[in-house]
């Protein structure tokens, strides 16, 4: 069932309170002892049934996929055992996000560590651009390669791959993007996502399938498979979360044992970044939202600003002072990322609010030599700040490239589609994408695709959309219930936080932070009362006096400081209750 609400306050909004088969969740406490709340998450999720959602519970390694299931797998494996016997060079390209920096690291440590001649490459944001540069093809046959392994990307490199072969070299692809209706050259293509394959594995990340592949090579090459997941789990891990993988299937088992391995890791340059990311604290409990707002971020920088190569060392190396340099070089560049993306969305909006942008459908905003790394950033910020899909341009010469963020009811990818003829190029998902676009053609894209969204979307779906899993009361709240949501960890795409509908509290108190637009609540129902943080809320809890009954959707977890365990809320949203 789907509630939609008039929000009383500013903050409007729609609830999306999901049902739940309550037979099913019955079965489940039942036959697992599970508590009711956990049950009927389970259940909202799809695991309706003891086996299945057992497995969810538990998820083990054991039960990752089959590496030789993998599309041309033996293959590879083929080709890669024949370089190491003959002593060939391999050349190993990745990308410069954080799931093609990861990918490249898993093939770059394990490879060179198990007899191959390896060199790891991932390019240059600007200098090369997404993908596979002609001039890194003719670097690697200059260096002596003679095969090209591919990470994170590859799958539709025809005129690069096709000069390989030109230039004597083979090549083999690990990769997890979707293919075209023709595959360039290879050995070997080992993506899920080929168009003729219907095999496992297309949840998998750019560094999940390099982790699998690794895998699959342990049993020819001597090691056992605890040595290997020991470590390189927390290389997978990295690559898995941010690249905002649905946390399901192989991605999930990835997750659970990937983050107390991250925690754990002993990889040089990584225990640096941990102590630069304020994670360097055994007592605190990795999260996926670690990776996603201060790991991630920090690898990302330097692909977006400067060298992805920089982080690839730090992944690599083996020397702690060197993995001390690169690690807080990285820090620097995540401050000078955040300086450059903050004052290009202060830029952005009031170019957006200037030109009357804001009053329509879809954004279209450009500017002269807005940096490529950051468009992308921007055009989300736009996107949450106008909820409106936003295209963010920079103009550099007679061209504007950039990103395009969106809101659920539109999809970006066919957006693009409708308006091939007026492109350069462009491709993406729904969500996110990317475009390249003639400054000549600026207005006349602008009006299209302000146009497509206009026929495309209603009032409602330019407002925000809260899933709510079930209704809970403020008594039912506590560090045990926390503790019993934690089994559904860890928490992200596909596998959402979940948010519980509590009507009819009071606000008795509300306390604003140093920063007003986050406060901290009280809430009270009844005798009992809990603390809650509001971020983000801070101006809408301001307008309302206290006492004021109120209905709020909240996250329930377990905090921990200083050693101690105790339940943290969080508020999401909240309502003026009737």
């Amino acid at each position: 069932m789907t509630a939609n609400h008039e929000n009383e306050l500013a903050h409007s909004s729609i609830w999306d309170i999901q049902t739940t088969d309550e037979t099913a969740a019955t079965a489940l406490i039942q036959e697992l002892n599970l508590e009711p709340i956990v049950a009927r998450l389970l259940v909202q999720r799809g695991f309706t049934t003891p086996e299945s959602a057992e497995q969810f519970l538990t998820p083990n390694l054991e039960d990752l996929t089959l590496p030789s299931l993998l599309p041309d797998f033996e293959k590879a494996k083929a080709a890669l055992l024949n370089a190491r016997d003959k002593q060939e060079k391999i050349y190993i390209h990745g990308d410069y996000d954080v799931d093609g920096v990861t990918s490249a690291a898993i093939l770059y440590r394990f490879l060179d560590r198990t007899g191959f001649i390896v060199e790891g490459h991932v390019p240059h944001r600007e200098a090369e651009g997404y993908g596979i540069h002609i001039d890194t093809v003719r670097r690697a046959h200059a260096c002596g390669a003679k095969l090209i392994l591919t990470c994170d990307c590859g799958t539709s490199s025809h005129t690069q791959l096709e000069a390989a072969y030109e230039l004597g070299m083979k090549v083999v692809i690990t990769d997890h993007h979707e293919s075209p209706a023709i595959l360039p050259p290879a050995e070997a293509i080992v993506n899920p996502k080929r168009r003729d394959f219907t095999g496992p594995g297309g949840e998998l990340s750019g560094a999940g399938i390099a982790f699998l592949f690794c895998l699959g090579l342990c049993d020819d090459l001597g090691i056992k498979p605890e040595t290997y997941f020991r470590n390189f789990l927390d290389l997978a891990v990295m690559g898995t979360v941010a690249d905002v993988m649905p946390l399901h299937l192989n991605n999930r088992i990835i997750a659970r044992h990937g983050l107390p391995a991250l925690h754990a890791t002993q990889k040089k340059g990584l225990r640096a970044l941990l102590r630069v990311s304020n994670l360097d604290d055994f007592s605190v409990k990795l999260t996926t939202r670690h990776i996603g707002f201060q790991i991630g971020p920090r690898i990302n920088a330097v692909g977006r600003i400067d060298d992805a190569d920089v982080a690839f060392r730090l992944l690599t190396t083996n020397d702690a002072k060197e993995g001390t340099e690169l690690a807080e070089f990285l820090d620097r560049k995540n401050q000078e990322r955040r300086s450059l993306q903050d004052a290009l969305v202060e830029e952005a909006t009031a170019k957006i609010i200037a030109e009357g942008l804001d009053k329509n459908s879809a954004i279209v905003v450009a500017g002269e030599n807005w940096q490529k790394g950051i468009v992308g950033i921007v055009a989300g910020k736009v996107t949450e700040k106008f909820r409106r899909p936003a295209f963010v341009l920079g103009i550099h010469g007679d061209q504007a490239t950039g990103s395009a963020r969106s809101i659920p009811a539109f999809n970006l990818f066919d957006a693009i589609e409708a308006n091939r003829g007026l492109i350069i190029k462009g491709g993406g998902h729904a969500a996110a994408a990317g475009v390249t676009i003639a400054v000549a053609n600026l207005e006349a894209f602008q009006n299209a695709i302000n146009e497509f969204a206009q026929n495309l979307l209603q009032p409602e779906d330019f407002l925000p959309r809260i899933r709510i899993d079930q209704p809970i009361t403020l008594p039912e709240t506590s560090l045990a219930l926390a503790q019993s949501i934690a089994q559904l960890e860890p928490f992200g795409e596909a596998n959402p936080e979940p948010q519980f509908l509590m009507p009819g509290v009071h606000l008795a108190t509300n306390n604003p932070t140093r920063n007003p637009i986050h406060t901290r609540v009280l809430l009270k129902s009844g005798s009992e009362d809990r603390m809650a943080m509001a971020f983000g809320l801070g101006e809408q809890f301001a307008e309302i006096p206290l006492q004021t009954k109120i209905d709020t959707v909240v996250n329930i977890e377990e905090d921990q400081f200083n050693g101690k365990k105790r339940l943290k809320m969080v508020v999401r949203d909240f309502r003026l209750a009737e």
